[in-house]
């Protein structure tokens, strides 16, 4: 650690694909993410390819090209596995420092594109990977967005509940006041284009997972958001005055399986799986060790695939393009586990053929792997001037091979659901305290009566009942 914040001054990055990068010029590249986010992973951008066809390029922050797998960074982020993202602070993976004076997304920044030329039907006839730089950078919250492609106004309200106290009045930096008439045509055509790959996806038998989770803040006071870190004493007490300020913010709950609304359910959410979904394929067609993520059927599951065509998929279109809940449940139990794999693997919840995490590697470390392994393949391929194989004599060019990737996806899984966990527990922590201070103290007011669902396990599941407040969606 000690190693890595000395770095700060003289950190010794060399672009390891300079020479390959591609300049995007003018190229308006979109970046929608929340006001307060830390880390600009991803931005997208569309051009015209003719015949009713598009080229969507999903830009992704290319830390890796800087430094291998053996630098102390890349050590770091390896310990860590991923960011920790809690209420009351982040625990990132990668320094503050080299993140913001390097690698998050703006202007002149380097980045790693995935590109699909798509037909009018959202079908990809074409893809490719090449680094680059991106030019012209416009931010956008996601409400933003979505007002200007036209979906906010179907959009449910927030639900919100504040205890602690008021907060100031910020006005929002990421605003669509910038934006000219052309780059407001080119987010429709976007959004249009995700919403073509999500009727793909729907297709395919892919389930959607309703993104909207309550949003937990959490300030120290008015002024400071989070809390202050402290290093833990034995020698001296700790003195705290007043509460910490808490929002919490959802919407009501529709269905868990609720294909979304709003600009980060579609155009954001398809658009990121479509980059993950060409990363995956394009070192499947050259045979490059990376860690696939898909689904295995246990022998005591029916028919997926059989149950979708007959059961869910009529289901689904009688009831408006929504999965009903009791039957998506059922699908989603006869799917499969989730697995990490070094061999291309189907993901049927996604309903895509080749998945693998590619568009955070700023945040987790699995995606810098890929990252790494797709770097070495570019250079050697622009070497030798031609598209390789990477199974035998090549394999030697890749900075990870099958057995060590193997060896690391054992690993990585169980830390990211260990992740998963300390994150919900922290969720959680909070949402109980904005209840209780709610219901014991009147710090904000709350429905006099709420709608629950009751969610019974399936026979020789946990032994519990998993209660959901409809109003809330928790």
């Amino acid at each position: 650690m000690t190693k890595v914040m000395s770095m700060d001054e003289k950190p010794g990055f060399v672009d390891s694909m300079a020479h390959l990068r591609k300049d995007w010029g003018n190229l308006t590249v979109f970046c929608i993410d929340g006001e307060g986010a830390h880390e600009i992973d991803d931005g997208v951008s569309v051009e015209d390819a003719g015949n009713g066809e598009h080229w969507v390029h999903v830009h992704i922050a290319n830390p890796t090209a800087f430094f291998d797998h053996d630098n102390p960074l890349a050590k770091m982020a390896r310990h860590m596995t991923e960011t920790i993202y809690m209420p009351e602070r982040a625990f990132v993976m990668l320094p503050r420092w080299s993140t913001k004076k390097h690698f998050s997304l703006q202007a002149e920044r380097p980045v790693l594109t995935f590109s699909a030329r798509l037909n009018p039907k959202g079908e990809t006839v074409e893809q490719k990977i090449q680094p680059g730089f991106i030019r012209n950078v416009k931010f956008l919250t996601p409400t933003e967005a979505a007002r200007i492609v036209g979906v906010a106004a179907g959009l449910m309200p927030d639900v919100v509940l504040k205890i602690g106290g008021e907060l100031p009045h910020h006005e929002p930096k990421k605003t669509g006041k910038h934006l000219l008439d052309h780059e407001i045509e080119m987010l429709k055509k976007l959004q249009t284009l995700a919403e073509k790959r999500q009727e793909k996806r729907r297709m395919a038998g892919g389930l959607f997972l309703d993104s909207n989770r309550p949003e937990i803040n959490v300030w120290h006071n008015a002024r400071h958001p989070g809390l202050p870190w402290e290093h833990p004493s034995r020698i001296k007490a700790r003195y705290v005055k007043g509460d910490p300020v808490v929002e919490f913010r959802t919407k009501a709950l529709t269905s868990w399986f609720s294909s979304g609304e709003g600009v980060s359910d579609i155009l954001v959410r398809e658009l990121m799986l479509l980059a993950c979904e060409i990363s995956a394929s394009w070192c499947a067609e050259r045979n490059i060790p990376i860690i696939y993520r898909g689904t295995v059927l246990s022998p005591d599951t029916n028919d997926a695939k059989k149950f979708y065509d007959e059961v869910l998929a009529p289901a689904t279109e009688k009831n408006n393009g929504e999965a009903p809940m009791h039957l998506a449940i059922e699908y989603l139990s006869n799917s499969g586990s989730t697995i990490l794999t070094t061999k291309p693997l189907h993901h049927r919840v996604l309903g895509i053929s080749h998945y693998s995490k590619a568009t955070s590697p700023l945040r987790r470390y699995g995606d810098m792997i890929l990252h790494w392994q797709i770097e070495a393949a570019l250079r050697a391929e622009a070497k030798a001037g031609a598209q390789l194989d990477f199974s035998s004599a090549n394999a030697k060019t890749l900075p990870f091979s099958g057995g060590a990737l193997n060896l690391i996806a054992k690993g990585l899984q169980p830390r990211e659901s260990m992740i998963r966990r300390a994150t919900t527990y922290a969720e959680e922590h909070w949402q109980a305290t904005v209840f209780f201070r709610a219901f014991n103290y009147k710090e904000c007011e709350l429905p006099a009566t709420m709608n629950a669902y009751v969610h019974m396990q399936p026979n020789g599941q946990r032994n519990e009942l998993a209660v959901i407040v409809k109003e809330f969606s928790l």
